[in-house]
């Protein structure tokens, strides 16, 4: 949706309608922003106590519930976390295990 709610604001014919999208695209960064957090704060705990894979060389960390389309930032926040290469998994439904490395 994303994508198209871009299109449609660059394509905005009046002022109205790019208002309206643009809140609209605000409303979804705002709420990607909260999964962000939320699944940060979740694996960063996962190191802490111990329920990831981490060691001196790399951490991976591992939830089947995580927002795929967040997974790349998580894993750049746990790299300014703990400045080593990280990997984080999700299922995807549609393929198995997703994942994004930094």
């Amino acid at each position: 949706e994303t994508g198209r709610l871009a299109v449609e604001l660059l394509t905005a014919a009046d002022d109205h309608f790019a208002n309206i999208v643009g809140e609209r695209i605000n409303d979804n960064n705002n709420e990607r922003k909260g999964i962000d957090r939320e699944i940060t704060q979740e694996a960063l705990e996962m190191v802490k106590n111990g329920t990831a894979l981490s060691t001196d060389a790399a951490t991976i960390v591992y939830n089947p519930t995580w927002n795929k389309g967040v997974v790349g930032i998580v894993a750049s926040r746990l790299v300014e976390a703990f400045y080593k290469p990280t990997i984080v998994l999700t299922k995807c439904l549609c393929r198995g295990a997703y994942d994004e490395g930094k």
